[in-house]
């Protein structure tokens, strides 16, 4: 289970990361038969097979890695998806994702790579100063030229956010980090709480779209959904009454009711056709509307 990564210089780990998520469900597919759908087993068995197998390859050297936001997000949502394999959960049960890891009794990968990087920061601490993982960690560029754009993420930029989540101090975590017992138990009490926030916070966003969806308030119209109204009122068809559906949607819409409430006007024996200018307005609808208007002309 060695890394992904080629051995020339390069911090960035988008290869390192979908690297494991191949090797991560490479894994996971190899124990389908065998494991993960053998009735015979125990769901804590499943879990426990899970955890040595999968997890390991998907977060190999994971305390290494100075991870953006795109990434813990990726991994999240391999770890969710094979959870809800294991516990036969489909998305037409509409179970939330906190409730999916309280089931499997697991920590989300935020939470995972949060205390794996934690661990090794306090680890590379206690080292000797002469120990070459200690002096990369501490040591600073005297000679160097700015690259352009934005500075790419280092590991103690990621370390500084690690500990800001789990409310330790940046400026006393190498002191607490020299004993072992009380920064493992001091990481510990900060993944309870940022669990604790992430569970907080997801339940808060639930509630506010809830609520949005009980109280739809109408917002303001889109300059496509304003072109789509007038050009259905010239056309002699009923405007969307739904201010909040898309565009596109409302298309579809005008074409339901075209086939309803159009009637040709028909005058001994010709028909009228729209206008060049409303049928100049109708192509702001989208590609359906063109399509009516080729189709009628």
């Amino acid at each position: 289970m060695l890394s992904c990564i080629k051995p020339h210089f390069n911090i960035n780990i988008d290869e390192e990361v979908a690297c494991r998520l191949a090797r991560a469900s490479a894994a996971f597919g190899s124990l389908k038969d065998q494991v993960w759908e053998r009735w015979g087993l125990r769901l804590e068995s499943k879990l426990k097979v899970y955890r040595a197998v999968v997890l390991p390859s998907l977060l190999y050297a994971c305390e290494t890695w100075s991870v953006y936001s795109r990434h813990a997000k990726q991994l999240n949502a391999f770890h969710k998806r094979c959870l809800r394999t294991l516990l036969r959960i489909s998305w037409q049960d509409k179970v939330p994702d906190t409730e999916v890891l309280q089931r499997a009794e697991s920590e989300s990968i935020h939470a995972i790579l949060l205390c794996s990087q934690l661990r090794w920061a306090g680890h590379i601490q206690r080292m000797d100063d002469k120990r070459l993982p200690e002096r990369l960690l501490n040591a600073e560029l005297t000679v160097s030229q700015r690259s352009l754009g934005r500075l790419r993420k280092r590991y103690k930029d990621s370390l500084e956010e690690s500990l800001k989540r789990c409310d330790i101090p940046y400026s006393t975590w190498e002191a607490s980090a020299e004993d072992r017992p009380a920064w493992r138990s001091l990481v510990r009490v900060g993944i309870l709480v940022f669990e604790d926030n992430c569970i907080r916070e997801n339940d808060q966003i639930r509630q506010r779209k809830k609520e949005r969806c009980s109280n739809p308030q109408p917002g303001p119209a889109s300059p496509a959904r304003i072109a789509t109204n007038t050009s259905a009122r010239r056309l002699g068809l009923q405007p969307s009454p739904h201010p909040l559906y898309p565009p596109v949607i409302q298309s579809h819409g005008l074409l339901r009711q075209r086939r309803t409430n159009i009637k040709p006007d028909v005058q001994e024996g010709t028909q009228k056709f729209p206008s060049k200018r409303a049928c100049l307005t109708l192509l702001a609808g989208g590609t359906l509307a063109r399509q009516w208007i080729l189709n009628a002309c």
